[in-house]
């Protein structure tokens, strides 16, 4: 805001008149600009849009035109040859080797007068359910089917790799149909040219396509048979997505019945597994891509028959039309070359707002230069109270991010006004200070304790959160043989990076306690996911500490591995200390047993260990096993303790292979036998499940055979009928 004077002078005058008029300005430049542009860039995309689809066009008749070649080419190979029902004619090779050396074709098939029907066809256009039902997979490359009608025991279907090589064959026991009686025979047999059908599903795979046949005869003019190839529209509507102007353009080829032929958003590629082949009418396709059919294409397409009705059939058709949505489109319908006689067009639609977004982020550029521009000139007039506003801004944004603890930016404001200048070395000395002290003090927490508005008082409140703790094993012996500088500069080293882990997973940084961190999950910021957000930063920070101990023996600087203990409960959370200096921690039983299941990992050999509060609020995707049922020093319940062995389905966090899954689980069931006291059975699956370890999993653990021990002794001297399992630990 700029100051204006109630009663305006003639500075403020000539400034209100100058803004009114640059304003004005402002606003006849960009609407004339826009109006322009976007006429240009319509003009553009329609002109692009027509040489697309003649593109689209030439492409999808190269596509046809291969499959027409083919079949030519089989009729005059077949001509004069005996045509007979062997897996080594001439025919079976020539079309397996058509298959292979092209893509287009989805089946080959030969159907003589006498009944015989060949077969060739390529499973990769096959869906899953029709695979299943060949009880054969993509892999298995060409089924090859000879079948004679009334004759089932004459059916058989070879199969064959993709390098052409014979692999095996089984009986078809059924009848085949009279496929002489369709439409697409009945049209070749009828004529000595290339015939193509209309769409209909194709009997390999219950996909819309569409046949190329051309009938074979004898060297005394008799018809011996049909050769067809089965092309999927799957391709066509490839090329047309990949012709598309843009993300938004949809393309769509229709026959002159309106049938969608091909559809660049692949909508009507959809398989009719419960539908016959004789039944595949224009209706079944149509039904088919209903689903997902744009509702612009009828009304595009009636525009089109109105129109050419009226001027006669044109090459290319530009018009407008409006969805039920009410945004605009442009239309360009192209109709295809005569050459194939199947009286097809194509048709796209490109939202008019996919080409102005663009136009209309340039024009918002453009008025923000503009009033850019008016604010310089403003500036000018006001530089004087802009010199002392401008500092004061910057001054109270600086104050609000000290009071939001963002100090890693300095103060860089000069002012010639003395008094501006002193108050902004004064806010640069504070904001030193904050951040030298801020080293002091987990920052996290302070901007976690901020943000939730919590006054700085003694006294806590009872919580249900999640507690870790974590230790470094061996530590005294990495002390020993280190400087304390170089011990102090490797530790803030592993502090640092597991820090990073443990803030990025909402936890919060209680204290570091020599080499142990403490860190809770729930206060003072509510977290309805702690035990996962918990155990995720868990696993990071071993998997963090792996990657750091590589580097850290590269440079021969000692490794550091570090054990972890997490337990979810009540604990009282809040300010501890006096007046004069507070720790915001948490205290009571939960922190304890946390602290406590961080140091039994020692005992069992394991690196983390979970309490069943923490494992039975875990999603799934976590792998656990259980450790034992255990009581602390101090207390006399027993608590179930988990090893937390790893998380699938995370993209940080590498995932546990599955046959290490099968050693967690074997072992869980090894457990289960255990604790339900019988050691016989549970002693025999560990013994089984080390051996397989030795030579399979190759696991470092050693529950094994502590476990294979205490089955020992509890066969040798069994407990008494009271005994529940429960390990008493003596130390802490």
């Amino acid at each position: 805001m700029f100051p204006f004077d109630l009663k305006r002078g003639i500075k403020t005058e000539i400034l209100s008149k100058i803004l009114i008029l640059m304003c004005l300005s402002i606003a006849i430049i960009v609407a004339y600009s826009y109006i322009k542009s976007k006429e240009a860039n319509i003009e553009t995309a329609e002109g692009f849009a027509q040489k697309l689809n003649s593109s689209s066009i030439s492409q999808t008749s190269n596509y046809l035109r291969t499959a027409s070649t083919i079949i030519k080419n089989a009729a005059m190979l077949l001509k004069d040859q005996d045509i007979v029902a062997d897996v080594n004619a001439p025919i079976m090779r020539y079309m397996l080797d058509v298959l292979r050396t092209t893509d287009q074709i989805a089946t080959l098939t030969f159907t003589s007068e006498k009944g015989v029907l060949i077969a060739a066809t390529d499973l990769s256009g096959f869906s899953k359910n029709l695979l299943k039902s060949e009880m054969v997979t993509e892999g298995d490359g060409y089924p090859l089917q000879t079948m004679e009608e009334d004759h089932k025991e004459k059916n058989d279907t070879y199969y064959f790799d993709r390098n052409g090589r014979y692999m095996s064959n089984r009986a078809i026991a059924e009848n085949i149909p009279n496929f002489r009686k369709l439409s697409w025979y009945k049209a070749a047999a009828n004529t000595t040219k290339i015939v193509w059908s209309d769409i209909h599903l194709l009997p390999s795979n219950n996909l819309p396509g569409i046949s190329c046949s051309m009938p074979i005869y004898s060297a005394d003019n008799n018809l011996k048979g049909v050769i067809s190839a089965d092309l999927t529209t799957n391709d066509i509507s490839s090329i047309l997505n990949e012709m598309r102007i843009n993300d938004g353009t949809r393309t769509f080829i229709v026959n002159l019945e309106g049938q969608i032929i091909a559809d660049s958003d692949m909508s009507q590629n959809i398989p009719l597994i419960n539908t016959q082949p004789d039944e595949a009418t224009a209706t079944t396709i149509l039904k088919a891509s209903a689903t997902n059919e744009d509702t612009n294409l009828s009304k595009a397409i009636e525009y089109y028959k109105n129109t050419t009705k009226i001027n006669g059939s044109v090459l290319n058709l530009s018009f407008n039309i409006k969805n039920e949505k009410g945004e605009d489109h442009i239309v360009i319908a192209t109709r295809f070359p005569e050459a194939f006689k199947l009286n097809w067009k194509i048709f796209s639609f490109t939202p008019i707002a996919d080409l102005t977004d663009k136009l209309v982020s340039i024009q918002t550029n453009l008025f923000y230069i503009s009033i850019f521009i008016l604010l310089i000139v403003i500036t000018f007039i006001y530089f004087q109270t802009q010199s002392l506003s401008e500092p004061i801004v910057e001054l109270t944004q600086e104050a609000s991010k000290i009071r939001k603890l963002e100090l890693d930016e300095g103060i860089y404001l000069k002012s010639n006004i003395v008094e501006l200048q002193e108050l902004s070395n004064s806010m640069k000395d504070l904001k030193s200070n904050f951040t030298m002290f801020a080293k002091y003090i987990p920052k996290g927490l302070v901007e976690k304790l901020v943000h939730s508005g919590q006054k700085a008082t003694l006294g806590g409140s009872l919580n249900n959160i999640t507690i870790m703790f974590s230790d470094v094993e061996s530590f005294s012996t990495v002390s020993e043989n280190m400087l304390p500088e170089q011990l102090m500069l490797h530790l803030s080293d592993y502090f640092e990076e597991l820090t990073k882990v443990i803030m990025d997973n909402n936890g919060s940084i209680d204290k570091f306690i020599g080499d142990a961190i403490m860190a809770f999950w729930g206060a003072p910021e509510v977290d309805h996911n702690q035990p996962y957000n918990s155990c995720r930063a868990a696993l990071l920070c071993q998997q963090k500490l792996r990657i750091m101990n590589k580097y850290w023996q590269s440079v021969n600087k000692p490794m550091l591995k570090t054990r972890i203990g997490i337990h979810k409960g009540s604990a009282v959370v809040g300010n501890v200390g006096s007046s004069e200096r507070m720790n915001y921690t948490a205290i009571g039983d939960s922190v304890n047993l946390a602290s406590r299941l961080e140091g039994i990992n020692k005992m069992y050999g394991t690196y983390i260990i979970i309490s069943q509060t923490v494992k039975d609020t875990l999603p799934e995707g976590f792998i656990t096993r259980p450790v034992d049922i255990v009581t602390v020093k101090g207390k006399t319940q027993g608590i179930k303790a988990y090893e937390l062995v790893g998380l699938n389905g995370d993209p940080r966090i590498q995932a546990i292979p599955p046959e290490h899954q099968v050693f967690y689980t074997t072992f869980t069931k090894a457990f289960d036998l255990y604790i339900s006291r019988q050691w016989k059975e549970s002693k025999e699956l560990l013994q089984n499940l080390k051996a397989d370890n030795d030579t399979i999993y190759k696991i470092n653990d050693r529950l094994i055979d502590m476990y294979i021990g205490r089955c020992d002794t509890f066969l040798t001297a069994p407990p008494p009928d009271n005994w529940n399992g429960v390990t008493h630990l003596q130390e802490k």
